[in-house]
């Protein structure tokens, strides 16, 4: 039947733009997070290497609390790699920066139109018993107003804000002047809906994890299942 084709035609455009709507407010129906990993080395981490963590965020100094929540997971990632925490900055060979933060951004996404073409469809009853009953129900096409198909057709822009979490590791040589050069850097990145650090450092301590000291040659795409 004609209407049958036209109903499951429009509830498969709503399904679609439903869709849409979702991955734009940064829903998703995907256990998992993707995180952006980018990592250089001018040389390999050696193992069993000395290390001490440094904040170098505005306004944050190792006493911190939320850094030190953090430290603790970037911690047992060092350790991972064959890293030995240092008890004193005397006895480490490496200094390593901590770098993290959350900016907000925005980005522009189009939802289509739902419909296609200015006519609709119209069920009427074609024939009425004496009791007023119908008996013969059918079906006709009538023509929008130009000014409402051209509301439903038009494309919609809707402003949708997220944010830009990071996590930045980058190690120097311990006692080194102002003019050292790191011997590796380590940056983790993603987008999420939510500012949240506390909930994402995990993810992004998790995600940079296998690169520690490595050299990836490129940006590289992370995927980690979401905590629940």
């Amino acid at each position: 039947m004609l209407s049958d084709t036209l109903f499951f035609s429009r509830m498969a455009k709503y399904l679609a733009v439903f869709s849409l709507l979702v991955l734009a407010t940064g829903c998703t129906v995907s256990p998992t997070l993707a995180v952006a990993v980018d990592a250089i080395s001018t040389e390999r981490a050696a193992d069993g290497a000395r290390y001490q963590l440094k904040p170098v965020v505005d306004g944050v100094d190792d006493a911190d609390l939320h850094y030190l929540e953090y430290a603790e997971h970037i911690h047992t990632a060092l350790q991972s790699v064959g890293l030995r925490r240092a008890e004193s900055a005397a006895e480490a060979a490496i200094e390593i920066e901590v770098n993290y933060g959350a900016g907000s951004d925005q980005r522009l996404v189009v939802v289509p139109g739902l419909r296609s073409s200015p006519f609709r469809t119209h069920r009427y009853c074609g024939h009425r018993d004496p009791g007023g009953r119908c008996r013969l129900w059918q079906t006709r096409r009538l023509h929008d107003p130009w000014d409402v198909f051209d509301r439903r057709h038009r494309d919609h822009v809707r402003v949708v804000p997220y944010y830009r979490l990071f996590l930045t590791l980058e190690a120097f040589p311990s006692g080194s002047d102002s003019g050292r050069s790191a011997i590796w850097i380590a940056r983790a990145k993603m987008a999420s809906g939510r500012s949240d650090l506390r909930a994402a450092m995990p993810a992004l301590v998790a995600a940079v994890s296998d690169y520690i000291g490595k050299d990836t040659e490129r940006e590289v795409l992370v995927v980690l299942p979401r905590s629940q």
